[in-house]
């Protein structure tokens, strides 16, 4: 047995023996009323299975005096208690995190917030930066030095590979395999379960610099979406699309007939996308009934190496499919410059009667606070000429977010950090961050079906609009947690979507219809994770990366549109690509995706 594995046996059984000994005295860490997990026997007794959270009480010795975790260590030398096990310290101490301020109207007032410092006796100084100046601020407290005790993200916020491998080697972010294997319990489980999330997050050196927020998202993994409205296709006798041919006679049918039903045939949008969001690009979906086809690495995994898609012959025919669209009115010229809150407005002006018959989108945006939603159906993939059928699978960037929260080296106790942060990868923890049960949520009432048929676990509910909580319970991603396969499917999820009365229609209806992309999506194995170059390549690569990409957007634009045509510009891109150093970048790239391989 490893050193590692022993002592997070070691911190459970101590766990599980303070929890036989606390059951019943929890105080403020449970009980009715506070909204936070009571305990009332101990749920573990291997390393198989998590300890449930318990105040601090005899039985400390069980923990032995090696672990870090548990033992005279962590109650006595250190002042801290294992994570799970409250208070964390008996002398309240303080951190503070840099954050973007979303998922909550005020972290230092949230639910989370003020129950959980209650629980660990640890308080938190909040540094919240607007989202639109996050990344500058970022920035300056790095160049400044000027750093809290560590700073969290949210997705695009988040830090990179590159960026933490930068900082870290100028000494700014600590790395974590060390003080995770001296101080976690239910995170050091999580990466025992699932061995890929190891390999995400470490840099080729084996070394972690950040904890990533884990969420194994059936319906993000499929994400390359088309939304089509329904209502449209039923008001001019069509039939779902299932093929590129099909689509195209459904958007002209929207053009040329009153789809919406307003007696006006001229106000009608076929197909519209946006010009940021969450795959919201009119190029994604479509082109993969052409060839493969990843628009965020625009790179496919071909024979054990990676390929250019943009440069292959299979995408020319795609743009030619999209300059057919664009050609005859199908295609809004707005869908290359409009933002999504502009789309929004467009779609929802004429209530109840939507502006916008397709758009590409991971997710329903073009709504507002109408039920126009309901209207819109997730279009399965299509089928092109040749027969082709695919869908990007991206559990590999998808599942582990990495990058959401790295300590930094103003952290005067990083240990306990790290106690602090990783209940939250316990299924206790888990169910805590979805805030008080009777308010945010309930037990499942027997006969209740999850997103699978089978009984749920629990009902997720509305906070009122009157409660002191409302819009302010959680952190929501920028704190890291885990939201497994299990704990998002075990929810009770309404049979018909559509249902105004449940609280979460949308998921369903994501859960659903995105079935049919995981029967053609490409295999996990040969997909795609975020790449990350040598230190000493990072300029150049950065460098050839942006010209290849702002090219390839632009010229996309100029051949949809005819500004370039497909027949006598094409070879003179191609060799612009070359220009840019596309060999270097496609080598450097498939460098990085062997040493992936190879950890």
């Amino acid at each position: 047995m490893g050193k590692s594995m022993a002592k997070r046996i070691i911190a459970i059984a101590a766990v599980a023996a303070l929890a036989l000994s606390a059951a019943g005295a929890l105080g403020a860490c449970g009980g009715a009323g506070t909204g936070a997990p009571a305990t009332t026997q101990a749920a573990a007794t291997s390393a198989a299975a998590p300890a449930e959270p318990t105040a601090q009480g005899a039985g400390q010795e069980a923990a032995g005096a090696e672990s870090g975790v548990g033992g005279a260590d962590s109650a006595g030398e250190s002042g801290m208690n294992p994570s799970g096990v409250f208070p964390l310290v008996q002398e309240q101490e303080t951190f503070s995190i840099m954050m973007p301020p979303i998922g909550t109207a005020n972290p230092d007032t949230c639910w989370t917030d003020e129950e959980y410092e209650k629980m660990t006796n640890v308080h938190i100084e909040w540094i919240t930066v607007p989202w639109d100046g996050w990344q500058d601020k970022r920035s300056i407290v790095f160049a400044s030095g000027d750093l809290p005790d560590a700073i969290a993200g949210m997705d695009t916020r988040n830090l990179t590979a590159t960026e933490e491998l930068m900082y870290a080697s100028q000494g700014l972010i600590l790395p974590l395999n060390e003080l995770l294997e001296e101080n976690s319990v239910y995170f050091a489980q999580r990466l025992d379960e699932y061995p890929m999330t190891r390999k995400l997050i470490s840099q080729d050196n084996g070394e972690i610099y950040s904890f990533p927020y884990i969420s194994i998202c059936f319906h993000c993994n499929y994400s390359q979406k088309m939304f089509i409205n329904s209502q449209w296709l039923e008001n001019v006798g069509l039939a779902m699309p299932t093929t590129t041919d099909e689509f195209h006679a459904a958007l002209k049918a929207f053009k040329e007939q009153d789809a919406n039903g307003n007696g006006d045939p001229n106000d009608e949008i076929p197909l519209m996308a946006a010009s940021s969001g969450w795959h919201a690009d009119i190029d994604g979906f479509l082109m993969n009934a052409f060839t493969y086809y990843e628009p965020e690495s625009r790179f496919a995994v071909e024979g054990g190496h990676l390929e250019f898609t943009p440069a292959t012959d299979g995408y020319r025919e795609g743009l030619r499919y999209l300059n057919t669209l664009y050609a005859e009115g199908l295609i809004s010229p707005e869908a290359f410059t409009n933002t999504a809150d502009m789309n929004q407005t467009l779609n929802v002006a004429n209530y109840p009667h939507a502006a916008i018959g397709a758009y590409a989108t991971a997710y329903q945006n073009f709504n507002g606070d109408t039920d126009i939603w309901t209207q819109y159906d997730i279009m399965p993939p299509l089928k092109g000429p040749s027969g082709l059928v695919t869908t990007p699978d991206y559990s590999l960037t998808r599942d582990v977010i990495r990058g959401n929260f790295a300590i930094t080296n103003k952290a005067k106790n990083p240990a306990l950090i790290v106690r602090w942060l990783d209940w939250f990868y316990s299924d206790e923890g888990v169910l805590f961050r979805r805030g008080r049960e009777g308010i945010e949520w309930r037990k499942a009432e027997p006969g209740e079906l999850d997103f699978n048929g089978n009984q749920a676990d629990i009902a997720v509910l509305k906070t009122p609009e009157d409660d002191p909580y409302y819009n302010n319970v959680d952190w929501s991603q920028t704190i890291p947690s885990i939201n497994t396969k299990e704990h998002r499917e075990s929810v009770v999820a309404g049979q018909d979507w559509r249902d105004p009365d449940i609280s979460n229609g949308t998921e369903i209806q994501l859960f659903k219809q995105t079935i049919p992309y995981a029967e053609v999506a490409r295999s996990v194995d040969i997909s795609l994770p975020r790449l990350t170059v040598p230190e000493g390549q990072i300029s150049d690569y950065s460098r050839i990366e942006t010209e290849i990409t702002d090219y390839c957007k632009e010229t996309l634009v100029k051949f949809i549109t005819g500004a370039l045509s497909l027949d006598t510009d094409w070879d003179a891109y191609k060799a612009q690509l070359d220009k840019y150093q596309l060999q270097e970048y496609v080598k450097m790239s498939d460098d990085a995706y062997q040493s992936f391989l190879s950890r």
